[in-house]
């Protein structure tokens, strides 16, 4: 039981950092954190692709 909680807090403090990386990004080049449909496609599957690769 107390492995299972070490896993989920790590993985969502991944998560959280993963998120927080892709949005420095964004910020870093200056682009809007709401951009073109096609940035925002993007973004949206990196955000989710890391998600699940920390799954």
């Amino acid at each position: 039981m107390h492995k299972d909680g070490v896993r989920w807090a790590a993985v969502i403090l991944l998560n959280t950092l993963a998120f927080a990386g892709v949005f420095v990004l964004f910020y870093a080049v200056r682009a809007p954190l709401l951009p073109s449909a096609e940035d925002g496609r993007v973004a949206v599957g990196v955000a989710a692709a890391t998600v699940v690769a920390t799954l």
